[in-house]
């Protein structure tokens, strides 16, 4: 990767090629470097919907 650039990907339980229904099977979300597991995202959502904007 060259400097500069950012790879954001997500990394899936199954394999989509084999099944399109893997696409529901996401496991880690890679955001400008920054790991995290959707199991933790999913918790910070549920934390979110007490701010009132």
């Amino acid at each position: 990767m060259a400097e500069g650039f950012v790879a954001d990907f997500i990394v899936l339980k199954a394999n989509p090629l084999d099944d399109l229904a893997a696409l529901n099977t996401l496991h880690t979300v890679v955001q400008q470097g920054t790991s995290w597991q959707v199991d933790e995202l999913k918790a910070r959502l549920v934390s979110l919907t007490d701010i009132e904007l």
